[in-house]
């Protein structure tokens, strides 16, 4: 199979895409999801803007040692001090640096099939679109995967996979932004909106910009197959925090941002990004919270009101 080669770019110099990878911590999954990024398939130019969002686990090595590795690529990794889960300031930072006319973003834990960018890049030779994947997941026991597993993920990926029909009726819905992730989209540079950086915390900053990208007037592209793998360790406690693990710091985080969610579309427009809040308990012991089954009984708001009079405790 033909992978990456040295990339020309336009008269003036710039790619035509440039994909963004949000990481944080991710050290152990990096050498295959960078060398899924080296195996792209595309004859367009791109660069790849690796944003760290104050990583101590010393991924910046495994980084370099690719970066080293792969020198046709054009690489640039912009890191930004640990002072919280703050995603949105993260890849702002990668959007303010972009150069190419495409926008793909990714997460660190997603494998990339060797046609992802190549997917983005023809779906967005139509203009006004917001084009949004699939992915297929992968549950891991352990948190390496060698690089010779690489076949494993191109079965992974080609195993029926629920996504595209769960994306598609929500695409059919009267919320129809609700179709996009932001581990898996792009959007035309001219198009893009920034992220909110109030949201700090996981899982809420992408519903808030598909929504506002939406209501721009963009139409939705969904992909008829999924192209990335999305590596999930074992026990990730609700999916909360995947990279932080649920504990109870993640868990504040999230609920901040849940919060800031729910104040800025006080109407029913993102009621369903709010559901997972109804698996945090405050512990009135510890004064800590913690993740367990979803209270039936209590609604999202009577949580979060909960959530905002704690933190006005501190």
């Amino acid at each position: 199979m033909k992978t990456a080669q040295p990339r020309s770019k336009d008269r003036a110099g710039r790619p035509a895409i440039s994909l963004i990878l949000a990481v944080y911590n991710q050290r152990r999954l990096a050498p295959i999801v960078l060398s899924s990024i080296s195996a792209q398939v595309i004859g367009a130019p791109f660069e790849v803007l690796i944003c760290d969002d104050g990583s101590s686990d010393e991924i910046l090595h495994s980084i370099a040692g690719w970066a080293s590795e792969a020198p046709a690529l054009d690489v640039r990794y912009i890191w930004q001090p640990n002072l919280g889960f703050r995603k949105s300031r993260s890849v702002n930072n990668g959007i303010r640096n972009a150069q190419g006319e495409i926008l793909v973003f990714a997460d660190g834990d997603g494998w990339l099939s060797p046609f992802f960018l190549q997917d983005h890049w023809t779906a967005q030779q139509t203009p006004g679109r917001l084009v949004c994947g699939f992915r297929q997941e992968l549950i891991l026991d352990r948190e390496l995967l060698p690089e010779s597993d690489t076949e494993l993920l191109k079965r992974v990926l080609a195993e029926k996979c629920n996504d595209p029909e769960e994306r598609t009726e929500l695409l059919r819905s009267d919320r129809p932004w609700m179709a996009c992730t932001g581990c898996n989209f792009s959007v035309n540079k001219s198009d893009v909106l920034m992220y909110d950086e109030e949201f700090e915390g996981w899982g809420s900053e992408d519903r808030d910009l598909a929504y506002r990208l939406y209501t721009s007037g963009l139409n939705i592209h969904l992909f008829p197959r999924p192209n990335m793998v999305h590596l999930k360790g074992r026990n990730t406690a609700a999916e909360w925090n995947p990279i932080q693990g649920g504990g109870h710091d993640a868990i504040v985080a999230a609920l901040q941002s849940k919060l800031a969610l729910r104040r800025k579309y006080p109407d029913d427009t993102m009621m369903p990004s709010l559901s997972l809040v109804k698996h945090c308990y405050l512990n009135a012991a510890t004064d800590k919270w913690a993740l367990g089954p979803a209270r039936a009984a209590v609604s999202e708001d009577e949580i979060l009101n909960e959530f905002a009079a704690w933190r006005a405790r501190r």
